[in-house]
């Protein structure tokens, strides 16, 4: 049986590895640890107490020199532990997260070197301690791991002060990788226990972390219901946006009920992070509107089904959200007459008054940056939009700003107060933002390059490249072009040594890697097309040579960073580290191959591929777009992308390009019209006119598409240049990377079949009742087995694989790509199957023979959702196929089957590459009257290898 794949192997290196980068401000991600408790002995000397006392009064540095001071000189290994234990809580405070877990670390191994009943409850807390720190740093399996051990000790020594802190750490960890049922779950529990210990600092954490959850699940149904939308299935949106109301009910009501709880408790910090989150929620409501108060969500009252029932009734009782001016809702206790601005205002001076009346903190630090980067964001809003800030005249931008400056301030001082390198360089490079919307850019280039050189000095790699890509931008607008793709190039180098963590901190939506990640790598590709010397091509070459032209640096600069997003892309998508290890594989093949010497350029990459293709990659910027085209001699050339409008051709701009290609798609799944034709040869027109007389001289062998953006939601084969489609004069393929396309020849030896197909009808899905002819007519070609219907389960598919070797696997049935992994799916008889799990059905087959070919015939992506569009692009890679054939949208048609008996047929002729195949066949359909609308043929697409 063949190996365990490889990128199997890199999570269980990953997972025990835990690799420390911290992804975000401690407290950005909005959730907050049990509060800690600090140990103490009666048999430990006077100076453990000085320590205690310089603890308590907030002088962390201090508490730390004497305890360290101390330990040397115990020789118990119970008063060490207690040591170590304090030491931990201590360098938490001042964000020192990972000395901290090496004294709790110490601590535990000296309980367990004693196994007495009183060091057996001293662990859990100490296991919690460490999940809580994991987490902040962003290494959340390994959170998971600590927080599910503390909750299963705890639970065995009936602490349920423990157990409840644990659940919450697990919670947390669950929520920040967009394991939102698995987080409720944890959290609610983590609740329960907290009201039976009636302490009021766990119950106001938990119910904080609980509001967490909701929002975010909101959120994400938020995004599905536009998407829902933009597909236009109403019935899916009303539903969808009544889930996220109903969550958004409970994340205020919970936020302002743990507010409350803290006031009862006199923990500032916890009211302070308690109030950012409402405040934080209140913004993006209407004026007038109300916050709901749920009994159902009060210690006395507890009671989650309950809960849910009454926010549902709410929420199905009136549009969302709650407003004043509504019959008003037994639910919605708060006072209506309130508006959210001055509610909001009310919540920021409280905020204010308690981070001023706590001790020098890394909390403190983070909640002075966290408030300044609310208001930092509101400035920017509503300067780009007109409106006055919050609502509120009396506060223009530059109060806004003052007030700030002087939040940052704050955080500075605390932050040198107690030492803590990291949260400084937050305060001084959030300073420098705001000085760069203030359009002073000297001042804040200075404050940057300080923010820069304190993360260096902590190699915070996270915040480091955050700074070199604002010192990037500010070189940019101070007309410095050189300096600033330096400065950009600096931040990419930076991102990489972390790319991992960052992209899969969270696997919901991945609104952080959009706004954090994505533009650094497209500004700097931007950059680069601006400063470019080459000249644009417009008019062919009086001949085609065969020969390498010289090398145009800032071209292939900008298709190496290309490469680099790509993999950044399907990694967010995905969510996992299996696309690194398939561009791990990729190179571990060429040099299999024999390509040692070879280069690894992008452009290299092509030629070692197949040596006559043409390689076409889109790029779409914000407010352009451009071709770029690699020939088969390797020379490069950039083509600006332009669309009629009046008249007059103008840059396609993202927004532009998208309302073309959402028409014309639309225009394409029309098989009743001929409409789509106009559209069709507008987009050629705009895409690839200006190219076709290179590539008429070079004549290549096939032409490979790395589409960029909205141009993944259409296929190229369907675009009409006014005589023809494309299809008909070259064989196409698309593939997400060309570092992640397999170098392999088609190995056409042993080939035979796994052919899968459903044709019953599984609610909401159709029944398919031409996939039994399409079973039957590909088994016949190229052999193999069958399962069909009842006979196609995950089970049965496994029991074949795991005893024979299929090259091919071919599914006929209802597959659904989303917005995310998560929503992206094959319909079984019995099941819905994730890409998980067919990548680990694949990867875990027998024999060593490679999979060439994955066809999925009847799967369709979300039309409203590029993300959708990417999923299906990067399926070859994540499941460890070198090909895959699969459809943009749903075809059940008798069509389906002779393209697909033309397609085998075609693959089994010796010299035939997989492109050609495709291409005969959709060829074939256009020569018939009956089935030559492009809604019937174009949306099959080949992805990966078209060799």
């Amino acid at each position: 049986m063949a190996q365990i794949g490889y990128c199997w192997f890199r999570r269980i290196v990953l997972f025990l590895l835990g690799l420390s980068v911290c992804l975000c401000l401690h407290g950005m991600g909005n959730r907050l640890a049990f509060p800690p408790a600090i140990a103490q002995s009666p048999s430990l000397p006077r100076s453990t107490d000085a320590g205690w006392q310089r603890y308590q009064a907030g002088q962390f540095l201090e508490a730390i020199a004497l305890w360290e001071q101390t330990l040397p000189t115990l020789t118990q290994p119970q008063e060490r532990a207690v040591l170590y234990t304090n030491l931990g809580q201590a360098y938490r405070q001042v964000g020192r997260l990972d000395r901290a877990i090496a004294q709790w670390e110490a601590a535990i191994k000296l309980y367990q070197a004693n196994q007495t009943a009183e060091n057996r409850r001293a662990i859990p807390p100490l296991l919690t301690e460490q999940a809580q720190a994991y987490s902040d740093l962003g290494q959340h399996p390994v959170a998971i791991e600590r927080a599910t051990t503390a909750i299963a000790q705890a639970q065995k020594n009936q602490d349920s002060v423990t157990a409840a802190a644990a659940l919450g750490a697990l919670g947390n960890a669950q929520w920040a990788l967009g394991n939102y049922e698995e987080a409720l779950a944890a959290h609610q529990k983590s609740l329960t226990l907290a009201c039976q210990s009636d302490r009021p600092d766990f119950i106001a954490t938990a119910l904080n972390n609980l509001g967490n959850v909701f929002a975010s699940r909101a959120e994400r149904f938020r995004y599905q219901a536009n998407t829902a939308s933009l597909e236009g299935d109403s019935s899916a949106e009303a539903q969808l946006i009544q889930f996220a109301d109903q969550d958004l009910r409970i994340a205020l009501a919970a936020y302002q009920q743990s507010a409350k709880q803290t006031a009862m408790g006199r923990n500032g910090s916890l009211q302070a992070q308690a109030l950012l989150n409402l405040n934080r929620l209140l913004k993006d409501l209407p004026a007038n509107s109300a916050i709901p108060s749920f009994p159902e969500l009060t210690c006395p009252q507890l009671n989650f089904s309950a809960l849910f029932t009454a926010a549902q009734t709410a929420a199905s009782a009136s549009q969302p959200p709650v407003r004043a001016t509504q019959t008003p809702d037994p639910k919605a206790v708060a006072a209506p007459t309130i508006p959210n601005s001055t509610r909001r205002s009310l919540n920021t001076s409280q905020i204010l008054a308690q981070l001023e009346a706590e001790p020098a903190s890394r909390d403190k630090a983070y909640g002075y940056i966290n408030l300044a980067n609310t208001m930092l964001s509101e400035i920017a809003a509503s300067q780009g939009s007109g409106t006055p800030l919050s609502g509120n005249n009396q506060n223009p931008p530059k109060v806004a700003q003052e007030q700030v400056q002087t939040l940052l301030d704050q955080a500075l001082t605390v932050a040198r107060k107690i030492n803590d390198a990291r949260a400084e360089s937050f305060a001084l490079g959030t300073l420098g933002r705001l000085y760069e919307q203030m359009g002073q850019l000297e001042r804040s280039m200075e404050l940057t390059r300080q923010a820069q050189r304190a993360a260096e000095g902590v190699n915070a790699a996270d915040s480091l490249y955050r700074w070199q890509w604002q010192i990037g931008r500010l070189l940019k607008a101070t007309g410095q072009p050189e300096r600033a793709i330096a400065a950009y190039e600096q931040a990419i180098a930076t991102l990489q040594t972390i790319r991992s963590d960052l992209i899969l901190a969270n696997q919901d939506l991945q609104f952080d890697f959009r706004d954090s990640v994505e533009p650094v790598y497209r500004e700097l590709i931007g950059l680069l097309l601006e400063t470019d010397s080459s000249p644009i091509s417009s008019t062919p070459p009086p001949h085609y040579a065969s020969t390498p032209p010289p090398p145009v640096p800032n071209l292939e600069k900008v298709l190496n960073i290309l490469e680099l997003l790509k993999l950044a892309e399907l990694q967010n998508f995905f969510g996992d580290d299996c696309v690194q290890a398939a561009k791990e594989e990729t190179a571990k093949e060429q040099l299999g191959l024999g390509r040692k010497g070879q280069s690894s350029t992008v452009k290299a990459m092509a030629q070692a591929i197949d040596p006559q293709a043409a390689v076409i990659y889109s790029i779409v910027l914000e407010d352009r777009t451009y071709m770029l085209l690699q020939l088969p001699n390797g020379s490069l050339k950039k083509y600006p992308v332009l669309l009629e409008q009046k008249g007059q051709p103008i840059p396609a701009s993202r927004e532009r390009l998208q309302a073309a290609i959402d028409q014309l798609r639309a225009l394409l799944e029309k098989r009743s019209t001929e409409e789509y034709l106009a559209a069709s040869q507008q987009i050629y027109d705009a895409l690839l006119r200006p190219l076709a007389a290179d590539l008429q001289a070079a004549k290549p062998s096939a032409l490979v598409f790395i589409n960029d953006g909205v141009l993944r939601k259409v296929p190229m084969a369907a675009l009409h240049d006014g005589q023809q489609f494309l299809i008909q004069k070259y064989p196409l393929a698309t593939t997400p990377s060309l570092s992640l396309t397999s170098h392999r020849p088609f190995n056409r030896s042993n080939l035979r079949a796994l052919v899968m197909g459903l044709t019953l009808e599984q609610p909401p899905f159709a029944a398919l009742p031409n996939v039994k002819t399409e079973v039957i007519e590909v088994q016949s070609i190229v052999g193999g087995t069958q399962l069909i219907d009842r006979d196609f389960t995950l089970k049965r598919m496994q029991e074949r694989l795991k005893n024979n070797s299929y090259p091919i696997i071919h599914m006929a049935t209802h597959g659904k790509f989303g917005p995310d992994a998560a929503n992206t799916f094959l319909l079984s008889y019995s099941d819905r199957i994730t890409i998980d799990q067919l990548d680990e059905l694949l990867r875990t087959r027998s024999g060593d023979q490679t999979v060439e070919l994955l066809t999925l015939s009847a799967c369709q992506t979300a039309a409203g959702d590029d993300r959708a569009a990417l999923g299906i692009a990067g399926v070859a890679v994540r499941v460890g196929v070198k090909s895959a054939i699969a459809t943009l949208w749903f075809i059940n048609d008798e069509a389906t089957v002779p393209l697909i008996e033309e397609f085998y047929t075609q693959l089994l002729k010796p010299g035939t590459t997989k492109a050609e195949a495709l291409q005969r066949a959709q060829v074939k359909l256009i020569g018939d009257l009956q089935y030559n609308h492009p809604a019937v043929w174009s949306p099959f697409i080949l992805i990966g290898n078209w060799m």
